[in-house]
């Protein structure tokens, strides 16, 4: 039922090893092949959910896998690897088993970007140290290696948290290790060779950077907790206008922009300001102008990056920090200055501005909204997302740019990425809301009847007759997926989903629609439009309503029919179960199971010999 398949190495006529391994000599490993071919045999359990979880975004914790051999540990930490690695198929992959098993909650997942991945089979012994590994495959780990080799007299037994920390600040990283208690267990633990005991305190340090490390003017600006959810906040350098992404890290720069809205933070406000963030945008953006929001400093103030009195603070926090360990009266310290940096910061970005007005030719006569959001510290963003949504957004502006889609039949994808740019034509620009609301205004505009949606010819959403906007918005809420499905999901004019017949699909044809449940008809709400029939046997006029799911298991599929109101009683017609690929001996078993006194007609392709 849903589509899945032996491996392999299960179909051969000899049974090959089949434990999982992070790598190997032959470069066939579960990190070294293609994210894709690794998720075709990887089914999103619990404990595969719960893992990408609790390594996204928002996580900051050490994750321990534990059980005994053969359970799954090793396939989770591949499967966390390529997740980390290949953030495009893992999003595909969610998706896919979202729509698969109707549950949403997975397509939702958050997945992190921008690291580094370092994965070691432990119980190889390739390593003595872990921190050889580290410093082997971090792209700044011969520097810090160097640097820690060259203390001299000072040099201690293990690197210390300000290298360590250095080198995750130059370039983020995941570290997997696969086998670490095996590992841990054999090391060698004398009063001569303690590498036990040195190889406890480097995880533990390892621990602690995970959980402490400091976000600065992003904490402050936005929150700990918002900036990954809803925003990705970038502190632009002191030369922004000439040289914006050189110190920038690779994460953060427009190439690897995900679904968060940019909001990028000045450090100076320039004199002429709309000529010169237009000329920015148009040398050093080449896509997601519209979706930018600036944050300004106040007017007068001195570039953060020279300003003495944050240069003193900061100096006196990041000094406090290193030396903490040593005195806990530094651990004082470092609270006293980081909240007298932070109670300057948090005042100092007072305005916001987003494009009005776009003119690539002459981009120094660029509008530009400039507004104050008249908020502090991590209030900031959600303050800035409120004034553009109350003050800024126009509706109307939105939904006439909808509906001049609809008779073309335009994936909603498209609506997207042009909704992500200025417009042309000296056209007032649309305010970028987040792909989220976005979506949730298009949903609306099908709740109202102005327009009718076609989920990738699976579903066809629509306002029913006599159905009032709410009851529909309901019906219809959290329907449209993302990433490539919404290139394959098309909004149409109302009258595209006619009452009998069909629908008008982007290549003008008018099939009739066929519902995975087999009924043939046609189906403008998807679970809903009922369809009349010749009189029952009591009077009267039986009416049919055409219902469909995507392909799942018997389980979901028993639990989707009890949602749609079928019980014992209920008169069916023109049932219809397709299942796309299955053996003799499962055909055999199904038409055994079939209830008796019925007919049936059997369509079947059958390899050939």
């Amino acid at each position: 039922m849903l589509g899945l398949e032996l491996r392999k190495e299960f179909k051969g006529r000899r049974l090959k090893g089949t434990a999982i391994e992070l790598t190997n000599n032959n470069k066939t490993g579960a990190t070294q092949v293609p994210a894709s071919d690794f998720l075709k045999i990887t089914y999103p359990t619990a404990d595969v959910l719960k893992t990408i979880e609790a390594v996204g975004p928002d996580q900051g914790r050490p994750v321990t896998l534990k059980g005994g051999r053969g359970q799954g540990k090793s396939h989770l930490m591949a499967m966390i690897y390529h997740a980390f690695t290949d953030n495009a198929t893992t999003s595909q992959w969610l998706s896919e088993w979202s729509n698969r098993l109707s549950n949403d909650k997975i397509a939702d997942l958050p997945l992190r970007s921008g690291m580094v991945v370092i994965s070691e089979s432990l119980h190889r012994q390739r390593y003595k140290f872990l921190w050889d590994l580290i410093f082997d495959q971090h792209p700044h780990g011969d520097y810090c290696r160097g640097k820690w080799e060259s203390s001299g007299d000072k040099k201690t037994d293990i690197p210390s948290d300000e290298i360590l920390l250095e080198m995750f600040k130059h370039t983020p990283t995941a570290l997997i290790l696969d086998e670490f208690q095996t590992w841990y267990d054999g090391l060698t633990n004398t009063k001569q060779y303690p590498w036990r005991n040195w190889a406890f305190n480097f995880i533990q340090i390892l621990s602690e950077i995970a959980k402490e490390h400091p976000e600065e003017v992003r904490y402050v600006i936005g929150g700990s907790s918002d900036v990954p959810s809803r925003f990705r906040v970038i502190v632009l350098p002191q030369y922004w206008t000439s040289d914006p992404w050189e110190t920038i890290e690779e994460s953060e720069r427009p190439n690897n922009w995900d679904d968060r809205i940019p909001v990028l933070v000045l450090p100076k406000t320039p004199d002429k300001v709309e000529s010169c963030l237009g000329e920015w945008l148009r040398d050093n953006l080449q896509a997601n102008r519209n979706a930018v929001r600036f944050l300004l400093p106040r007017d007068g103030s001195e570039n953060t990056f020279v300003d003495r009195d944050l240069i003193v603070l900061a100096r006196a926090v990041y000094l406090a920090e290193r030396w903490k360990a040593q005195n806990p009266e530094y651990s004082r310290l470092q609270s006293k200055y980081q909240k007298e940096l932070r109670g300057i910061l948090k005042t100092r970005f007072d305005r916001f501005a987003i494009i009005s007005n776009w003119s690539f030719q002459e981009p120094k006569n660029c509008r530009f909204y400039i507004e104050s959001h008249k908020a502090e510290g991590s209030k900031i963003l959600d303050a800035i997302d409120k004034h553009i949504n109350e003050n800024i957004f126009i509706p109307e502006d939105f939904e006439n740019f909808v509906l001049a889609a609809a008779p073309n039949n335009e994936p909603v994808g498209k609506l997207m990425r042009e909704l992500r740019e200025p417009r042309p034509g000296g056209q007032d620009c649309i305010p970028w809301l987040g792909e989220t609301l976005v979506k949730e205004r298009i949903i609306r505009l099908c709740a109202r009847g102005k327009i009718a949606i076609n989920l990738r010819g699976m579903e066809y959403l629509q306002r029913k007759d006599g159905e009032s906007d709410d009851e529909a918005w309901r019906r219809m809420r959290g329907k449209l997926g993302t990433g490539k499905h919404l290139d394959e999901t098309y909004v149409l004019l109302p009258q595209a989903v006619p009452a009998t017949g069909g629908v008008v699909t982007p290549g003008g044809e008018q099939p009739p629609v066929t519902t995975k449940g087999g009924a043939t008809g046609s189906a403008p709400g998807g679970e809903g439009g009922e369809q009349p029939q010749p009189p029952g046997i009591f009077g009267g006029t039986a009416t049919f309503t055409p219902l469909s799911t995507p392909a799942t298991s018997a389980l979901n599929l028993l639990g989707k029919v009890e949602s749609w109101g079928i019980g014992p009683g209920t008169q069916l017609q023109a049932m219809r179960l397709n299942v796309d690929n299955l053996t003799g001996a499962q055909l055999q078993d199904f038409l055994k199971k079939l209830p008796d006194g019925m007919t049936y007609e059997l369509d079947v392709e059958k390899e050939d010999d």
